[in-house]
């Protein structure tokens, strides 16, 4: 079998029970190097014109696949034709995590992956990542300058670079301008959406009629995983919660303000009886005018717009002391263990240029990585695009704060917080036995740190 074959073997691997945990506690037994090659002094050829394949791993449909190959790379490959580039996609985040670990445990990792912005920090204590400063040295990219410092935090470890940026991620405010005109919810011609958490839950009770089956709100996700925990951390924290202390060594978010934070959203679904509940069973409720007003993935909207039919705009965040925007990311690394470290440079390198960036959000509905690109359309003339990027500029957008293992804390909290929407747990309960679980986790990653 190639070495090829064999990465590819590994990243189609579904969670092999206790293979995983086993080859990362044998990493961890052994002492596994929190640094990756080129080692230090180590010169790069970041021009090489040798050929082979280069395997790219993604989380997203086919149509973002569809996007960096026949709109992202299609000038790289007319530059590189001795490059062979291959990229696949898993079905979740979950089993994107855990396929990569499996590869990285194994030596055979993809040449790039996209990953979560959090886990920069877990694969790079696992001694996975290459550093690629010697690239951004050897090729004089200004990172500082092309993302802003902030966008470049969760790329670093140890102030030395180990990835690059991919995406910007947010969750946003969407509405149905026809449902708020039929509402009157409108000054002159234009539909006026929520200002605030109490004009939200006003609108969706006059706005939902159940014998059309008609709903006023929808949440963004009942999943069991980080999906419930992001979306539930931004409205807490427009309830002026902090999530997490300052050094990142405790879960700050069970407080009063925390507590009301869920009840409010818990209220939404069954006291007012506004919000499509968990398991009810309507199809495409927002493509087909069966909601008002709903959170959503600014990665919604080039769908969207391909819909003639379908009526939306985004707007700012509902306030309640503030209108928080989380600021999530996905970056692009490459593995220590890679074999065509030269060679996938040259397609993260062509990933990061203004006109590839530019390409890739425009089609995947995120906002850039390019901060030139912020002027240029669709996000400098599109009005759901121009509020998207209004809020992401607003002093109160707040990025994740990030440790290690993040993934299984968010996802036990996103347990949780699923209990109480499906009304198992009163929201009290449910938030003391999140705050609890994750906390447990986070102290075994802080004794790590001694």
């Amino acid at each position: 079998m190639t070495a090829s074959a064999t990465r590819r073997a590994i990243l189609q691997m579904g969670a092999a029970t206790g293979t995983v945990s086993a080859m990362g506690l044998l990493l961890a037994a052994c002492g596994g190097s929190a640094s990756g090659g080129p080692a230090a002094g180590e010169k790069v050829n970041t021009n090489p014109t040798g050929g082979g394949e280069v395997l790219w791993s993604i989380i997203g449909d086919q149509p973002q696949i569809d996007i960096l190959q026949n709109q992202v790379f299609p000038d790289y490959k007319q530059e590189h034709p001795q490059v062979k580039l291959s990229i696949t996609s898993d079905g979740s985040w979950n089993d994107h995590n855990t396929k990569l670990l499996a590869a990285m445990a194994a030596g055979t990792p993809p040449d790039v992956a996209r990953i979560k912005d959090y886990w920069t920090a877990d694969y790079f204590v696992k001694g996975s990542l290459a550093e690629i400063d010697p690239y951004v040295k050897a090729d004089k990219i200004d990172l500082v300058a092309r993302h802003g410092a902030a966008r470049l935090v969760s790329t670093q470890q140890n102030n030395k670079v180990y990835a690059l940026p991919f995406t910007t991620v947010t969750l946003n405010q969407f509405f149905n301008p026809d449902i708020l005109r039929e509402f009157g919810f409108v000054k002159g011609n234009d539909p006026t959406p929520p200002d605030t958490w109490n004009d939200r839950r006003e609108m969706a009770r006059k706005m939902t009629d159940h014998s059309r089956d008609r709903w006023g709100n929808m949440m963004y996700a009942y999943s069991t995983d980080q999906s419930t925990t992001t979306d539930f951390m931004q409205w807490v924290m427009q309830n002026g919660v902090e999530w997490m202390n300052k050094d990142l060594t405790k879960f700050t978010f069970n407080t009063p303000e925390g507590i009301e934070t869920l009840q409010y959203l818990q209220d939404l679904i069954w006291k007012d009886q506004t919000t499509i509940p968990p398991g009810y069973n309507i199809q495409m409720p927002r493509e087909t005018g069966k909601v008002a007003m709903w959170m959503g993935g600014s990665w919604n909207i080039p769908d969207f717009r391909k819909n003639p039919d379908m009526k939306f705009m985004t707007a700012l965040n509902p306030e309640k002391k503030s209108r928080t925007l989380m600021l999530q990311a996905n970056n692009v690394v490459l593995f220590k263990d890679g074999k065509q470290r030269d060679l996938a440079w040259t397609t993260m390198r062509h990933m990061n240029k203004d006109t590839s960036d530019l390409a890739f959000q425009n089609g995947a509905g995120y906002l850039p990585v390019v901060l030139s690109n912020f002027d240029k359309p669709p996000f400098s003339t599109d009005p759901a695009w121009q509020m998207v990027t209004k809020q992401a500029k607003r002093p109160d957008s707040k990025p994740y704060p990030i440790v290690t293992n993040y993934q299984e804390m968010m996802n036990v909290i996103g347990e949780e917080l699923v209990a109480a929407y499906k009304n198992q747990k009163v929201a009290k309960d449910a938030l003391a036995d999140a705050a609890r679980r994750a906390q447990d986790l986070l102290d075994a990653e802080v004794a790590k740190r001694k």
